[in-house]
């Protein structure tokens, strides 16, 4: 950035992290169903649940919903996010990720705190070039065991199609044994769109995109955002 001009739309989004969002929401409302509703409000994609959290919250307590209202909700609940530019990331971690690889830096000597952060930098950046380039699979390693891990689920749906130009399927996710589950979503496809919200606030395929996928015959490439691309990786 130039100046703080710089810093704001359209070059960049002021939003809020759900965690502090919450906390200073504890701090005036003490229950515990309380609390638990507001992460809802703030976290979940689809909007029946979103609807479903408000409902239960002005029924248990109509001040707390007016507290949340008040807060411009394009800042904190996902629903409301427009153009998903959060990316799904709910909390200020992902911002303070560095705190992890250099923590051992803390309270050294100034001369030894650079040497430190530089060494230890360096070897990061190493021993990632060197997974990366290792790298057999269509998805960095990480990436690629959650793309599994979905695809396992995704496999006990049920796919139908709606219209076979346009790219729409019906997906029906399996029943689980407490009664829940066995519900509907659409899948448009050629959009990267679901009505779950999840994929197009990840960019990451969820389990109903990827049933579709493999339906289809296509590969893990198709549906995910390049970010996410082995290639993408060691270009890094």
């Amino acid at each position: 950035m130039e100046n703080l001009l710089d810093s704001r739309e359209p070059n960049a989004y002021h939003r809020y992290c759900l965690r502090h969002v919450r906390s200073n929401f504890s701090g005036r409302f003490k229950t515990k169903s309380l609390r638990k509703l507001c992460w809802m409000i703030g976290s979940t994609s689809q909007r029946r649940k979103y609807v479903w959290a408000v409902r239960e919250m002005q029924m248990l307590n109509r001040g707390a919903w007016n507290y949340l209202n008040d807060i411009d909700k394009s800042k904190w609940t996902i629903v409301r996010d427009r153009g998903n530019r959060r990316w799904g990331n709910l909390t200020t971690n992902i911002s303070e990720s560095m705190n992890n690889v250099l923590r051992e830096a803390r309270l050294l000597p100034v001369k030894a705190l650079i040497h430190y952060t530089f060494t230890k930098d360096v070897s990061e950046y190493g021993r990632h070039a060197q997974m990366a380039q290792s790298c057999n699979t269509p998805l960095p390693p990480r990436i690629w065991s959650r793309f599994n891990k979905l695809h396992s689920v995704a496999m006990q749906h049920e796919v139908s199609v709606y219209d076979v130009r346009e790219g729409h399927y019906a997906v029906v996710s399996r029943e689980e044994t407490n009664d829940d589950g066995g519900n509907e979503y659409t899948v448009e496809y050629r959009r990267h769109r679901c009505s779950c919200g999840k994929w197009q606030m990840l960019r990451f395929p969820c389990s109903h995109a990827i049933v579709v996928c493999a339906w289809r015959g296509e590969q893990p490439h198709d549906v995910t955002n390049s970010i996410f691309h082995t290639t993408t990786y060691q270009e890094q």
